[in-house]
């Protein structure tokens, strides 16, 4: 069992960072394409294996840490995910 959590763990304007479609950076859905750290692990794991995506967190605020320390306390595998939310100081 693995664990896949944290605000960059399934979030595709994340990876991307700014600069990605607008020089702030992109929301989830503005991507024609792209996986996600979740969608790659899910996609490359043993069929056998089962992946958990549990966010956890986002960038500002907690959204159940509960469910995520429940969800870790059975995982073989944790995978958390941190990064930063797109950004960029000013038009360039």
């Amino acid at each position: 069992r693995v664990l896949v959590t944290g605000p960059a763990s399934n979030s595709l304007g994340v990876q991307s960072g700014g600069w990605s479609i607008h020089w702030q950076g992109a929301e989830d859905d503005e991507f024609p394409t792209g996986t996600t750290i979740f969608e790659g692990i899910s996609a490359q794991i043993d069929p056998q294996s089962t992946v958990i995506w549990n966010e956890g967190v986002t960038f500002t605020d907690v959204i159940d840490i509960d469910s995520v320390v429940s969800d870790a306390t059975g995982a073989d595998a944790i995978i958390l995910c941190v990064g930063e939310p797109p950004e960029a100081e000013g038009e360039g």
